[in-house]
């Protein structure tokens, strides 16, 4: 009898998820991460006798299942309690359960090290920037938020350390930190000052299972770029006024984002603050921020104090995305001009993680560079490539029939197309057509050409020897190299 029971039972148990399937009669949870999703595949005879029907329908099977999230969770559980093990791509548990991400591991120990003369060119052209932008009255900030693992180094798990005992130690935050001052950058680093804390704060400035600064620790963030602004540059913004109410051992989004990825029961994720904050606008500057980050502005912009601080605020996410205005429909940075964006600001931050400085500003510096370095010549490059344009029939009908198909007139559609032509020429190409055009201006304009011709006397060289080595004075200048 006994026999039946244990056998009528294991059938059940085998059906129930197919019930669950049809019926859906019990609640599930949801599975957290990224998956790809399978859409149910169509039926025709032809993928039927070559196996890509069933092959295909066991794919959408397996991720429709009933109770699918219950067994993964369960299997996920007894891995981590057992074996001390993730089935979570990318997140390493560390010592006392704390979790990482495998890549700022690896930063930490140095594997993504960049070559000094390659940090030095990006902070030469961040200072240019900076001195481009504050020359009209705007502000260029770096703020490094910190990575947990140069907060937990203690908690890397030891086989890491097995694994990269031969590499340099040295990491680009170090190489970075000590470059900056020779470069006059404004710097926020607070991968600097949660180390600093670290003994003093009454609770973790990194939750254990989370990857980003603490939800608490981000309204600390926000009061103290407040106050920067107003010490450094003498802007009011609005005062917050910071209350602390308690401690929790209840994770507060998005303090268990990678906890969240393990998709197990058992939640460990330490004691953090509560807080209560209010605003007060009294005297206070209205500024536009542009910020260009990463995943680390999230936690800023969520506490709402973003928009109290700043009249306009816009988030450029990886300076690929542009927020808020993502959130209604999708706005790629590639679609906007920098140049306009940069008359329109008041304050531009750039927010690094200093675990992330192997990606450092996304390419932003680089981009604003060229745009404000072409200051002088940009018209004169976009007329120049848009002649081009007219000096070709076919081209010219083809930019035709495209203004046509877009309902614009066709001087904005040659626009449109030279400003394009423009960012896909390389650093070498950009430089021969300046030089092209300063050329063809100087030996245009008949008293620039005498004071030339004179020049070239004088120093016993030829006039093309004088007008070349004028055009590359030029263009050091206009780039900020003289």
């Amino acid at each position: 009898m006994m026999k039946k029971v244990l056998y009528f039972l294991f059938i059940g148990a085998l059906t129930l998820p197919v019930l669950q399937y049809f019926f859906s009669f019990a609640p599930e949870s949801k599975l957290q991460g990224t998956f790809e999703v399978k859409e149910k595949p169509e039926f025709n005879w032809s993928n039927w006798f070559d196996g890509k029907f069933q092959n295909d329908f066991d794919g959408f099977l397996d991720q429709e299942i009933g109770f699918r999230s219950f067994f993964i969770k369960n299997y996920n559980q007894v891995h981590y309690s057992l074996f001390d093990k993730t089935n979570a791509e990318k997140v390493v548990i560390g010592k006392d359960g704390v979790l990482f991400e495998d890549s700022y591991i690896n930063s930490y120990l140095g594997l993504n090290l960049k070559k000094e003369a390659e940090i030095k060119e990006k902070l030469r052209k961040t200072a240019f920037v900076a001195n481009a932008l504050d020359q009209q009255g705007k502000k260029l900030v770096l703020l490094l938020a910190p990575d947990k693992t140069s907060y937990y180094p203690d908690k890397i798990p030891e086989k890491w350390h097995k694994i990269h005992q031969n590499t340099e130690r040295e990491n680009n935050y170090d190489r970075y930190s000590s470059l900056f001052a020779d470069y006059e950058i404004d710097v926020l680093d607070f991968n600097k000052a949660f180390l600093e804390a670290k003994d003093t704060a009454q609770v973790a400035l990194f939750p254990k299972a989370g990857i980003h600064w603490s939800n608490h620790a981000s309204v600390k963030v926000i009061d103290s770029l407040q106050k920067y602004f107003m010490d450094r540059y003498d802007i009011a913004l609005p005062k917050l006024i910071i209350r602390e109410t308690g401690l929790t051992d209840v994770p507060i989004n998005p303090d268990y984002d990678l906890g969240n990825l393990l998709n197990i029961y058992s939640k460990e994720a330490g004691l953090t603050r509560t807080c209560s904050v209010s605003v007060d606008i009294h005297n206070a500057a209205a500024l536009d921020l542009l910020t260009i980050g990463d995943s680390f502005y999230w936690n800023l912009y969520h506490q709402g104090l973003i928009k109290d601080l700043f009249v306009k605020h816009e988030f450029w996410y990886y300076n690929h995305l542009v927020y808020p205005a993502s959130f209604q429909k999708e706005e790629k940075v590639a679609d906007l001009s920098i140049k306009d964006k940069l008359k329109e600001v008041d304050v531009v931050m750039i927010l690094i993680t200093s675990g992330a400085l192997d990606n450092y500003a996304f390419g932003f510096i680089d981009q604003a560079y060229q745009e404000l370095t072409l200051n002088k010549s940009y018209f004169k490059i976009v007329d120049h490539l848009k002649n081009k344009i007219r000096r070709d029939a076919n081209w010219l009908s083809n930019v035709k029939q495209k203004a046509k198909e877009k309902g614009i007139s066709l001087e904005a559609m040659l626009e449109e197309d030279a400003k394009y032509l423009m960012k896909e020429l390389s650093q070498d190409e950009m430089f021969q057509l300046r030089s092209a055009i300063y050329k063809q201006e100087i030996r245009a304009d008949a008293a620039w050409l005498e004071v030339i011709k004179d020049k070239a006397k004088e120093q016993g060289i030829t006039l093309d020897q004088a007008i070349e080595m004028d055009v590359k004075y030029l263009i050091k200048k206009e780039d900020g190299q003289l």
